[in-house]
C-alpha cells in the first residue's frame, strides 16, 4: 500500500473513532437519559391514572356510605337498641286515641331474649269498637318502629256502651335489638 493509501485510511479509521467516540460517550448518555424519563413519565401517567381512579371510586364510596348510614338511621329506628318504655307506650296510646280504642290497662311482660333481637312484650286491656280495634292493629303494623300483635282475644258486649262494642286483651311485642335492653 501506498503512503496515500495509509493516510486515506488512517483518517477513515479516525473518523470512525471519532464517531463511535460521539456516538458512545456524548450521545449513549444523552439517549439512556431520554429513555429514562419516557419511562418516568409512562410510570407517572400510569400513577395518575390509577390515582383518578380512585378518587371516582372515593366519590362512589363516600355515596354508598352516606346511603348506608341513612339505612342505618332508619333500622335503628325501627328496631332500636333501647326498650325506651315511655315511647312506646305513647306511641301505642297516640295510636289507641287516633282510632277510638281505649286501653284500660299495660302490663309489661319479660324480656324474651332471641339470637338478634330480644322482644319485648305489653299486655293491653282494650274496650272498643270492633273495626277501630282492627284499625288500630293495621296501624301497628304500618309503624316505623316494628311491632307485632299476638294472643288477641275479644268479648262482644251484650250492652254496647259508648260505641263500645268489643272488649279484650291483645299482647304487643316490641323488637329491641340484641343487647339494647
Amino acid at each position: 500500500m501506498k503512503k496515500e493509501q495509509q493516510v486515506y485510511i488512517a483518517i477513515g479509521l479516525g473518523i470512525i473513532l471519532v464517531i463511535f467516540i460521539y456516538l458512545k460517550f456524548l450521545l449513549g448518555p444523552v439517549n439512556k437519559n431520554i429513555t429514562q424519563t419516557k419511562n418516568k413519565i409512562q410510570q407517572s401517567g400510569q400513577m395518575l391514572a390509577e390515582a383518578k381512579r380512585e378518587a371516582d371510586n372515593l366519590e362512589i364510596l363516600q355515596a354508598q356510605m352516606k346511603v348506608l348510614e341513612l339505612e342505618v338511621t332508619d333500622l335503628q329506628q325501627r328496631l332500636p337498641k333501647g326498650k325506651e318504655i315511655p315511647d312506646l307506650l305513647r306511641r301505642v296510646t297516640k295510636i289507641a286515641q287516633r282510632f277510638g280504642v281505649k286501653i284500660n290497662n299495660y302490663q309489661l311482660l319479660a324480656i324474651k331474649p332471641g339470637q338478634d333481637y330480644d322482644e319485648f312484650p305489653v299486655t293491653l286491656q282494650i274496650s272498643g269498637n270492633f273495626h277501630s280495634i282492627g284499625n288500630f292493629l293495621a296501624e301497628l303494623g304500618q309503624e316505623e318502629r316494628i311491632f307485632s300483635a299476638s294472643n288477641l282475644i275479644l268479648t262482644s258486649q251484650s250492652l254496647p256502651k259508648e260505641g263500645i262494642t268489643v272488649t279484650g286483651g291483645i299482647t304487643i311485642i316490641a323488637y329491641v335489638a340484641k343487647g339494647g335492653a
